[in-house]
């Protein structure tokens, strides 16, 4: 864990599942527990709290966050420095109400760009509510949407309807990140970035294609290979097959993506 953020889990899953049973009753009924407790207005050895007072509990500020973990800080400094540059304008009303699914509101949109922990952070708002990036210890990229408002945003107050929050500022978060997927990564580094798009030779000279996230099984065999158990105990390809045989026909299909991974590299080598 680094500061309010956790870099690395033994098993994403569970913090995940975590985060989707975390409901407004459960944490209603947590709430109540103490109250019982605590709130007794106590005279001797007897309670003057009338056991018809109750009390109903409201959210009145909820913040959503999706984080991003790089490994190079100066690679994301770099990406961070770019997207300053390109989303500055996002907060204007026709822009920051698509990432919030509502109507424009003229009076109620801006963006602002301020210092956070000695970097920047853009933050742009919608109707008292906002959502943020920031770069966070020089290698955590962070979105977050705060609610401060949530009757604009068509959520209700209770907290027994947190669950419905969580939903929808990972949904703003997802779409302000998609947004930045749209950066041209020739502006970030200084290298040519065509040696990641040729075609490489490997070990018996077989001209191999080069890795491409937009293909859906690609991305899914990296997101499992990116899970930490791989780093501490290796895999096998009969182990991936488990994880992802949804996106594979069968483990050989497997083996000629990860052939990829290893040729690129070898081919970023040479071509230095």
């Amino acid at each position: 864990m680094k500061d309010n953020a956790f870099v690395d889990v033994s098993d994403p899953e569970i913090i995940d599942n975590i985060a989707k049973e975390l409901d407004g009753r459960l944490i209603n009924d947590r709430i109540n527990y103490w109250m019982d407790r605590f709130f007794k207005f106590d005279k001797g050895k007897y309670s003057t709290r009338s056991k018809y007072l109750q009390h109903e509990w409201y959210a009145g500020q909820v913040e959503i966050c999706s984080n991003i973990v790089f490994k190079s800080p100066k690679f994301f400094t770099s990406l961070f420095e770019r997207i300053l540059d390109k989303f500055s304008r996002i907060g204007l009303p026709d822009s920051i109400a698509r990432i919030f699914s509502r109507r424009p509101c003229r009076s109620e949109s801006k963006t602002f760009v301020r210092l956070y922990d000695n970097n920047a952070c853009l933050k742009h708002w919608f109707r008292r509510n906002s959502i943020k990036q920031y770069n966070k210890q020089g290698y955590l990229f962070r979105t977050e949407t705060t609610i401060n408002n949530p009757k604009s945003l068509g959520l209700k107050k209770p907290v027994c309807y947190l669950q419905s929050y969580l939903w929808f500022g990972l949904k703003c978060n997802e779409k302000l990140l998609d947004c930045c997927a749209n950066v041209d990564k020739s502006s970030i580094i200084d290298e040519k970035v065509e040696i990641f798009n040729k075609p490489v030779l490997d070990d018996q000279s077989r001209k191999i294609a080069a890795p491409d996230l937009r293909k859906l099984r690609q991305y899914h065999l990296y997101d499992e290979l990116l899970k930490p158990k791989y780093k501490s105990f290796g895999f096998k390809t009969k182990d991936l097959a488990k994880s992802i045989e949804n996106h594979f026909r069968n483990s050989a299909q497997i083996r000629y993506e990860l052939k990829k991974t290893n040729s690129s590299r070898r081919g970023e080598k040479k071509e230095k």
